[in-house]
């Protein structure tokens, strides 16, 4: 009687071990979003609006987007010329969103004077972003794509 609930007891341990291991395979690998731009700490005034649209690259469908941001607040300004610091104040980031090849997305930040950092995390890196400043009648003030580069100011 003591083997067979010995017996019993390891089989039932084998069973559960295979069933935990096999667990993180039945629910699915999520996909991997890496960060493909980056707008750097900008500082929209007030009045003015940081505004990231994202689309998919050519012949790219079915790609997943997260917009991460970090608000910064000045720390306090030193010297001549004034080098202040800044310190990220709040952060937060967007639930993930599903982009097929006819969709966009966008973010528009009202600028208040202080930093601003958009980061585009996405499944794939042939995802196109579009920074832009826009004034406060909506004109563009200036616009960099995610290669980093400008592409106008105005």
């Amino acid at each position: 009687m003591k083997r067979k609930m010995t017996n019993s007891i390891a089989l039932g341990l084998t069973v559960l071990l295979a069933v935990m291991t096999f667990v993180p395979t039945a629910q699915g690998q999520q996909p991997r979003r890496k960060p493909v731009a980056d707008s750097g700490v900008l500082t929209p005034a007030v009045g003015q609006t940081l505004r990231v649209t994202v689309a998919p690259g050519f012949r790219v469908q079915d790609v997943s987007v997260v917009l991460g941001w970090m608000q910064y607040g000045a720390q306090g300004c030193s010297g001549i010329p004034a080098v202040c610091r800044h310190m990220v104040a709040s952060q937060g980031s967007s639930p993930v969103q599903m982009l097929g090849a006819d969709d966009a997305l966008s973010l528009d930040v009202p600028g208040n004077g202080n930093g601003m950092r958009v980061i585009v995390f996405s499944s794939d890196a042939n995802v196109r972003v579009l920074f832009q400043i826009l004034g406060p009648g909506g004109e563009v003030v200036a616009v960099r794509n995610n290669d980093g580069d400008p592409i106008a100011q105005f």
